[in-house]
């Protein structure tokens, strides 16, 4: 018998393919974005609240006369990152020799701008600034947050009126917040009449008595006699314009050069006249310091002025000419301007 002999197919014919499929496992994760509210109260304008600023007669640089502040808030969600704190002044003209105070106008007064520090304290910064915080302790929390304008003594002062001062604009920044800045600008409206530096007057009532005089001797009408001189006492400090206004106590609408005299006066046909420094007649006008007052007349500058020298006299101004009492009131009234 022949042998049967069998052949074996080739290995690689045995050999069996296998694909395997892998799928890839993707995951996303989405970060929160956090938020800044600023300023959480909604409010930007905090007026200051005097209409008149009066200089106390002393001071010093640096005197408060006047403060506009505002809790404006600040409200953080989830915020976790660190802050940027910007606070800029617009418009603002620095007052000079100073870094932090500006210019309103008005000589002698400039304002001055602060902000709490951080995200809330009790503590303050001078504005202008800007400085990096780490993030907050408490991601989610409402803060007091307060910005403030003062306006502040820097000088010698000068009178005006104070209608505006600069804006301050506040913004914060960050990473983690959307939008990346939140800011905000701050109005201080204002409108203010500053009295500028004044005087203390020493001798607020003052008794003057004058000569006895013939009759004969302030002949013929118009003629003078009985000069006699007296002083106001003044305090002043620097920086204004004194002026002055003579009224007449028993008319007040009087106009002229002759002084009414009171009902209680027996002499007739007489007046007293009160002269200036320079020897000329003073009219009188309205009790009123408001400049440019009917008959206001310059004393002199503050930083010069200790009194106010005059001289009253008789004077003849109609016939006939009776002789008896003679005695008149007059009022003044300073004006600083």
């Amino acid at each position: 018998m022949r042998p049967v002999i069998y052949t074996a197919p080739p290995l690689n014919r045995l050999v069996s393919y296998m694909t395997i499929g892998v799928t890839g496992l993707l995951i996303c994760v989405q970060a929160t974005a956090g938020e800044l509210i600023f300023p959480w109260s909604k409010t930007t304008t905090q007026p200051f609240t005097k209409s008149t600023l009066i200089v106390p007669q002393q001071h010093s640089v640096g005197t408060i006369l006047d403060d506009a502040g505002l809790n404006v808030g600040l409200e953080l969600i989830d915020v976790d990152c660190a802050m940027q704190r910007t606070t800029v002044i617009n418009n603002g003209v620095l007052v000079p020799g100073y870094t932090d105070v500006y210019q309103t106008g008005v000589s002698g007064i400039g304002v001055k701008y602060t902000q709490t520090q951080g995200y809330g304290s009790g503590t303050w910064d001078t504005v202008p600034i800007s400085y990096s915080l780490a993030a907050p302790l408490s991601p989610s929390k409402l803060f007091g947050s307060f910005v403030r304008a003062q306006l502040v003594i820097t000088g010698e002062i000068g009178s005006g009126t104070i209608t505006s001062v600069p804006t301050m604009t506040q913004t914060w920044s960050g990473a983690c917040i959307t939008p990346s800045a939140v800011g905000a600008t701050f109005n201080f409206p204002v409108n203010a009449t500053v009295e500028a530096s004044s005087c203390r007057v020493t001798t607020p009532a003052l008794h003057v008595t004058l000569p006895d005089t013939e009759l004969h001797e302030i002949q013929p009408l118009g003629t003078t006699k009985g000069n006699t001189t007296f002083n106001i006492g003044l305090e002043c400090q620097s920086g204004s314009s004194v002026y002055i206004t003579l009224s007449d106590a028993n008319n007040p609408n009087n106009r002229t050069d002759n002084l009414t005299l009171n009902s209680s006066s027996t002499a007739r046909g007489i007046a007293l006249r009160i002269l200036n420094s320079d020897g000329k007649a003073v009219s009188f006008g309205p009790e009123s310091s408001v400049a440019g007052n009917p008959n206001q007349w310059l004393v002199g500058p503050s930083s010069d002025t200790s009194n106010v020298p005059l001289t009253v006299q008789y004077v003849s101004v109609r016939s006939p000419l009776t002789a008896g009492s003679v005695s008149a009131e007059a009022t003044f009234t300073m004006s600083y301007q």
